[in-house]
């Protein structure tokens, strides 16, 4: 009798192998649990998804030019977003609401500065600029209008050199006395502190923290190659920008004509979806609401 169960099993063991192989897989994977006989699971016999290779993470940007991690740019040059002063610069604020943060760097420029500030105050938005003292020196009445208006000054060096190429008392001079320019004319000392280029290593970090000032780098540039037009330059940022974001432009140095020309018009689109436009230090603010 025993014998006969034996060979019975035996028979519906071949059986199944023969003509339902998947199911015998089924019952094989399942270690017998309570599944019905040359019925195929449902659920997969492997979590393919964990086996498969996962995408790198997006690299953070540095090129020979700018340094933007974490932003919308392309800009790729090695590992040097791995290091921990590069990790502690502000690139983007992670809120819920719809605002931005407009960020002026160069000035203040004769040829550029009063038609940026005008098309601000005819906005009725505010923005933050990093002035270089140096310029903030020679066009003192620029800072006090910009501040009058109610916009945020900060740091940007006092000649705008590269930091990189610079020793480490050379990098403290320059962060001294571009702060320095900048409270002579204010009588407040800035709290924002942006590289030249977007270059910066540890020593320059050092001397931001020690001058009690914040490293703030940038999202997305208004200046870019793929946008050579106003039109194009709006567009892009348009399409690109989402809430938190620290937006880049210039208004001294090199010629910001287009830069101008593009500012209204990105002012429009992105009010048209609905953003606000604060400050650098009013968007750190209201980081997660």
């Amino acid at each position: 009798m025993k014998r006969g169960i034996k060979y019975g099993l035996l028979l519906l063991a071949l059986l199944l192998l023969i003509f339902h192989p998947t199911a015998w897989n089924n019952l094989i994977m399942t270690g017998g649990r309570k599944e019905t006989v040359g019925r195929v699971s449902k659920k997969p016999l492997l979590n393919t998804a964990a086996v498969k290779p996962r995408p790198p993470a997006a690299v953070p940007a540095v090129n020979i030019l700018q340094l933007a991690a974490h932003n919308k740019d392309g800009y790729n040059l090695g590992s040097l977003h791995r290091l921990p002063f590069y990790r502690r610069a502000v690139y983007r604020v992670p809120v819920r609401s719809k605002v931005v943060a407009l960020s002026i760097d160069d000035g203040p420029d004769p040829r550029y500065t009063p038609a940026v500030l005008q098309i601000l105050k005819a906005n009725h938005i505010h923005a933050t600029f990093f002035v270089v003292g140096r310029e903030a020196l020679a066009y003192p009445n620029l800072i006090h209008e910009e501040l009058n208006d109610g916009n945020e000054i900060g740091n940007h060096t006092f000649s705008h050199p590269e930091l990189l190429n610079l020793s480490p008392a050379a990098i403290k001079s320059e962060v001294s006395r571009g702060a320095a320019a900048i409270e002579s004319i204010t009588g407040r000392k800035p709290q924002l502190f942006r590289p030249p280029k977007g270059f910066f290593n540890q020593n320059t970090f050092d001397v931001v923290r020690q001058n009690h000032e914040r490293v703030i780098m940038w999202t997305i540039t208004v200046e870019h190659s793929a946008a050579p037009t106003p039109q194009l330059m709006a567009q892009r940022i348009n399409r690109l920008t989402k809430p938190g974001y620290i937006i880049l432009m210039h208004d001294g140095r090199l010629n910001r004509t287009r830069t101008v020309e593009a500012l209204p018009i990105i002012i429009h689109d992105l009010k048209a979806r609905g953003f606000r436009f604060v400050t650098v230090s009013q968007l750190m603010a209201m980081r997660g609401h």
